[in-house]
C-alpha cells in the first residue's frame, strides 16, 4: 500500500485545501486545515508569511497572523494550520529564508487557498533538492503536478513499476505508467474536487462525478455534467445570458461577444424552424388507380420543427471547439512542462486533445522526455 504525505507542494510553494480520507467526495473538512509545503528555500533558516483568517475563526478571530516555517538542511519545510471553522484564508507577504522579502512575480496578489490551488511564490533559491533519477522522481513529479502533494513520499512496498526491470528512460514504459496514474482513484478524487472548485467554487455535492471518472468517463463529459447542472445555472441567476457568459469565462477564459450571447440565448430559449423539402406532386388512389396532379405545389415545401439547445448541448459545443482545445493545451504546457508552449506546440497539442481527449492530452506531455528530464531537477 502506498503512503502519501498530505503536505502539498507545487513549483515552490503551493497551497490547497486537504481532502480528508473520510470524505472523499468533499473538498474540505468542517474545520478547515491547511498544510503548506515549502521547497527550494534557503536551508537551515525560516520562511515567513502572513495569513489573514475568517472573522468567525474561534482560534484567530479574523486576525492577520505572521507564521514561520522552519527550513531544514535540504531546503524543505512545512506547516499545518487548523483554522477552526470552514472558511477561506488569504495568504500574502511571503518572506523567504534570509528574512528579506523576495521579488514577487508580476501581478501577485493575496492567495485564496480555495480557488487558487496552484498559485506559487518563487523564493528564487536554486539549491537542487536531492532526488532519484528514475521512477521515483517521475512519480514525485506526477504527485506534485496532479495531486499537489509534497514530493517527500514513502513507499511500503515500492510501486510495482519501481521494483520492475522496466526502464523509465523508455517512453513506452513511461506512457504506461502515466496513463495508469491518471486513472487512479486518488487522481480521480483530486480531479472531481478541482472541477467543482474551478467551475462552481464549491465542493462536490455527492460522489457522482468521482464514480463516473472511476468508471472511465472522460473529463470533458464531467465538465459538461457540472456546467449543464442546476447548480451552475442557479449560480448564473437562472439567466441564459449570464449562463452563457459564465460558460465562456470558465471554459474559454474570455467573455463572449454580444453576438455569441444573443445566438446562445436564442438557441437555449428555442424557436420554430421551417425545414425545406423537395416539392412533390399531389398523388392519390382512386378505384385502384394511382393518379398524380402534374402541377406541383409552389415552393417552399416542407414542415415546421421546434429547435432548442439544452445547457448540456451548449457546454459540449464549447468543449468541442478548437478554441477550448487551445486553452487546455496552453494550461497543460504551463502546469506539466512549466513553460509556455510555442504556437506550433499549442496547435499540435490542441489537435491531439481534439482527437483523443483531455486525459490523453495530459498523457502526451507527461510521458515526454522533457517532463521526465524536469522531474529529476529542482523545481
Amino acid at each position: 500500500m502506498r503512503k502519501r504525505n498530505l503536505a502539498i507542494s507545487g513549483t515552490v510553494i503551493s497551497l490547497l485545501l486537504l481532502v480528508p480520507a473520510c470524505r472523499l467526495g468533499a473538498f474540505g473538512p468542517p474545520n478547515t486545515i491547511y498544510e503548506i509545503a515549502v521547497v527550494n528555500d534557503q536551508p537551515n533558516r525560516v520562511a515567513i508569511y502572513t495569513a489573514c483568517y475568517p472573522a468567525n475563526s474561534p482560534i484567530f478571530n479574523g486576525a492577520c497572523i505572521q507564521h514561520q516555517i522552519g527550513i531544514d538542511s535540504t531546503g524543505k519545510g512545512d506547516i499545518r494550520i487548523d483554522v477552526g471553522v470552514t472558511g477561506l484564508v488569504n495568504i500574502s507577504g511571503f518572506v523567504c529564508g534570509s528574512g528579506t522579502s523576495p521579488t514577487l512575480p508580476p501581478g501577485f496578489t493575496p492567495i485564496s487557498l480555495s480557488s487558487n490551488p496552484k498559485r506559487t511564490v518563487d523564493c528564487q533559491f536554486n539549491k537542487p533538492i536531492p532526488s532519484s533519477t528514475g521512477w521515483e522522481s517521475l512519480d514525485d513529479s506526477l504527485d506534485k503536478i496532479h495531486l499537489d502533494q509534497n514530493p517527500q513520499l514513502s513507499y511500503s512496498p515500492p510501486l510495482p513499476y519501481e521494483a520492475s526491470s522496466a526502464s523509465p528512460y523508455d517512453e513506452t514504459n513511461r506512457e504506461a505508467v502515466v496513463r495508469s496514474f491518471l486513472t487512479e482513484h486518488n487522481t480521480n478524487v483530486r480531479q472531481a474536487n478541482v472541477l467543482y472548485d474551478w467551475l462552481l467554487n464549491s465542493t462536490p455535492p455527492d460522489s457522482t462525478v468521482l464514480q463516473n471518472l472511476d468508471a472511465g468517463a472522460s473529463t470533458e463529459s464531467q465538465i459538461a455534467y457540472i456546467v449543464a447542472g442546476p447548480e451552475f445555472l442557479a449560480a448564473s441567476s437562472n439567466d441564459f445570458a449570464t449562463f452563457t457568459r459564465n460558460v465562456y469565462r470558465a471554459l474559454l477564459d474570455r467573455d463572449p461577444a454580444q453576438w455569441e450571447i444573443d445566438s446562445a440565448v436564442q438557441d437555449l430559449n428555442g424557436y420554430w424552424v421551417f425545414i425545406e423539402q423537395e416539392c412533390q406532386p399531389n398523388c392519390f388512389w382512386i378505384d385502384g388507380y394511382y393518379y398524380c396532379d402534374e402541377k406541383q405545389p409552389p415552393p417552399p415545401c416542407g414542415h415546421w420543427e421546434w429547435y432548442q439547445k439544452s445547457p448540456y448541448d451548449l457546454a459540449w459545443e464549447v468543449l468541442s471547439s478548437h478554441e477550448f482545445h487551445q486553452v487546455a493545451a496552453r494550461f497543460m504546457h504551463g502546469i506539466q512542462l512549466r513553460r509556455d508552449g510555442s504556437s506550433s506546440e499549442i496547435e499540435t497539442q490542441a489537435f491531439h486533445i481534439a482527437a483523443y481527449g483531455l486525459k490523453e492530452g495530459a498523457v502526451r506531455l507527461a510521458k515526454s522526455a522533457e517532463y521526465f528530464d524536469k522531474s529529476i531537477r529542482n523545481w
